[in-house]
């Protein structure tokens, strides 16, 4: 066999008593029978419990050999139900099952009858996410004999949307009883040979081990089997963030090793494994895992029913694409350093647009949102009719005025998604024209672009007009146009179809004491009505760094006269945006929606300052400095940078102006040269910077090297 290795001991969440006494409560269920007002009669005890009679017996009672009834006084009198309540297996055999009938009925018996060798040290755990209940029925009853003995046991969770392997796998986390967690498909057969060798592997590593049962041929249904000690399985478990196929059994072996490093990682003897793809191998060694790899030898199997060809992901681009966006989600969730988790956030950024062109307009709203049937039933949008796309997070603050503000403008439907709020957006936003989704896949730091790309091409057409902004972006027309669909149809008589913006922080007028009062009675946009006006000429450092020299190029005065961040604490944020665009095929958005990036490789460069439409974004991120409560709320996201939602840069940045001594970064805004803000100075100011002599002829515009990092989102 393998030689015993000793690793550091996990310290195991504590579900195991609530899973057995699921289990029991199972089993009881199944039976029937129990008498409560027997069972208070006859047991005094129970009734200091606190509790049911029920919950006390199966907590207590069914330790001690209590009855259930009088017919029953004693667990002894009913030795099957005793040994079902009383199993202590040692391995639970999780098998998920959705829609797919055809598999558990050509496998489930042949598991069975092949296992029973092993008697109490095995259980195998159903758990249906579907609601075929005639099929449910029958498992019920062509199984009785081994549900009443707790050998099989039957689970009917919620039902799925869609199949996702990650919530599907997890679905046994609070019931499975069983020392080791085990992962079988529907479709998959398990032998008695396997069963012994995982017993075996058990008894010689206890619970810490994690066994991948790989056989090293893709397709033949091996890849997704992984057993390990139960506490693994519900502390680390799949990632339910994942897009639904692809690379989750891969996640749950690196998250595991990477959360207790020297946990030996079984394998068996193969040429190929899970983890020797290129990507694999690579983030392994640049992350410095710390791996304990043991072979064990082969033992007969049995092929599963549905068998794949090896070139199942290969053949087809979507599952392809899958994987890479689920691989660059691992990867990052376990990197050790801000840079090499960065690196794989670009990976993900590049796979979410690959997915986006190929997942059917049919098909990607429920993947992303694990739901399509948010849309109100009279739901039309005009040729010409603009809608708001943002993604959310506890920005309550801003969203009414953001609202009122949108809605006249001319905003159609408002399209948002909660990323999480711990105030729902629904509660604060209770409109019809609000439509709110909770997405059920990435992370705001991998998946923002991908949640409002996703929102935009299920529910828009071609050609059809979207305004990106965050909750603290209030973007102002310039004269003449009264509204955004006069804009929008004057941009798409020019044939244009997007229209640049940029970013204006804005501030008070002055310092007050009693600023949170003021804000709530004020309100935050009669109260931050200055903006930054630097009248010199813009330094060589500011013309020469990365972000302006690719935002702007030579018209980075624009930036300069307004960058009050850059100013006051030397950071340096792109203030460029593209905020309104018509929605174009395999044409996607940056993280920050800084740029459009098409499928071809092109993006809109510097060029875009030539436009005669530039849209002022009053941009309210600094009331977040002025504000105690949102300053404290703005500490305690960034006490870790592995919490932040931004990328490595922006992420400092937000440190630097948030972290020092509040009053005298206050100070330092409130220092600088300033002027009352108006959309119509702000339009006088760009047109006189792009047409006059304040466009730096002297510095060309700098593309951002191919798979490098965007630049840092405001």
């Amino acid at each position: 066999m393998v030689e015993r290795f000793t690793a550091p001991m996990a310290q195991p969440v504590d579900l195991e008593r609530s899973c057995h006494l699921r289990r029991r409560a199972d089993i009881l269920t199944v039976y029937g029978g129990f008498d409560e007002a027997w069972y208070r009669g006859s047991y005094p005890d129970a009734d200091f419990f606190g509790g049911s009679a029920i919950d006390h017996f199966l907590l207590f009672g069914a330790g001690l050999g209590r009855g259930i009834s009088r017919a029953i006084p004693r667990l002894a009198a009913e030795p099957e139900l005793e040994s079902a309540l009383l199993r202590a297996p040692t391995v639970s055999y999780c098998i998920p099952i959705m829609n797919r009938p055809d598999d558990i009925r050509g496998t489930l018996r042949a598991n069975l009858d092949e296992n029973r060798a092993f008697g109490e040290l095995v259980e195998f755990v159903l758990a249906f996410l579907d609601d075929d209940v005639p099929f449910h029925t029958w498992i019920r009853q062509e199984f009785a004999a081994e549900i009443h003995s707790g050998y099989l046991r039957v689970i009917e969770e919620q039902p799925l949307p869609i199949w996702h392997f990650g919530r599907a796998k997890n679905a046994h986390r609070k019931f499975a009883s069983g020392k080791v967690f085990s992962s079988l498909d529907g479709d998959n057969f398990v032998t008695r040979q396997e069963t012994e060798q995982l017993l075996q592997i058990f008894e010689r590593f206890g619970p810490n081990f994690i066994f991948h049962h790989f056989s090293g041929n893709w397709g033949d249904g091996t890849s997704g089997r992984v057993s390990s000690g139960m506490h693994f399985y519900e502390e680390v478990g799949y990632d339910e963030s994942f897009l639904p196929r692809q690379y989750d059994e891969m996640d749950f072996i690196l998250s595991t090793l990477h959360r207790y490093p020297g946990t030996p990682l079984l394998r068996l003897s193969a040429e190929n494994h899970g983890l020797s793809s290129k990507r694999s191998q690579s983030f392994i060694k640049k992350s410095r895992l710390k791996m304990e790899v043991i072979e064990v030898d082969p033992v007969e199997r049995r092929p599963p029913l549905n068998p794949k060809g090896g070139d199942y992901v290969d053949g087809d681009r979507l599952t392809g694409t899958m994987q890479t966006f689920n691989q660059a989600l691992c990867f990052s969730k376990n990197s050790p350093t801000a840079s090499l988790r960065n690196e794989y956030i670009t990976m993900a950024q590049k796979a979410r647009h690959a997915l986006l062109d190929e997942v059917p307009r049919s098909q990607v709203i429920k993947m992303i949102f694990g739901r399509d049937d948010f849309l109100p039933r009279d739901f039309a949008v005009g040729p010409h009719d603009v809608c708001v796309f943002s993604c959310v997070k506890d920005d309550e603050v801003f969203l009414p005025a953001l609202y009122q503000h949108y809605k006249a403008l001319g905003v159609r439907y408002f399209f948002l998604v909660d990323d999480r709020s711990a105030q729902p957006i629904r509660q604060t936003l209770p409109y019809d024209d609000v439509i709110v989704v909770e997405p059920t896949v990435g992370n705001f730091a991998t998946a923002k672009t991908l949640w409002l790309e996703a929102l935009m091409k299920g529910t828009l057409g071609d050609g059809q007009w979207a305004l990106t902004i965050d909750a603290d972006e209030f973007l102002d027309l310039p004269a003449p146009y009264t509204s955004l669909t006069t804009l929008a149809k004057d941009l798409a008589a020019r044939g244009a179809d997007f229209a640049p913006g940029v970013l204006i922080d804005v501030i008070p007028r002055e310092l007050s004491s009693d600023f949170d009062q003021r804000l709530s009675t004020d309100g935050f946009e009669q109260i931050f009505d200055h903006l930054v006006w630097m009248d010199q000429p813009p330094t060589e450092d500011y013309l020469s760094s990365q972000p302006i020299r690719w935002g702007f190029g030579p018209f980075a005065s624009i930036s300069w006269a307004l960058d009050i961040r850059y100013h006051a604490f030397g950071t340096l944020d792109t203030l460029r945006k593209i905020p309104l665009l018509r929605i174009q095929p395999r044409r996607h958005l940056n993280q920050g929606f800084h740029s459009l990036h098409n499928a071809d490789g092109t993006e809109p460069g510097t060029e875009i300052w030539e436009h005669d439409i530039l849209l002022p974004i009053r941009h309210f991120k600094l009331l977040k400095l002025f504000s105690e409560a949102e300053r404290y709320r703005i500490a305690s996201q960034l006490e870790a940078r592995e919490q932040s939602q931004y990328h490595a840069r922006t992420t400092d940045n937000i440190r630097r102006i948030f972290g020092d001594e509040w009053l005298a970064q206050v100070e330092r805004l409130m220092a600088l040269p300033r002027r009352v803000y108006t959309p119509a100075i702000a339009k006088l100011a760009f047109a006189s910077m792009a047409k006059n002599s304040h466009r730096c002829n002297d510095v060309e515009p700098q593309a951002m090297a191919p798979g490098s990092l965007e630049p840092a989102s405001t």
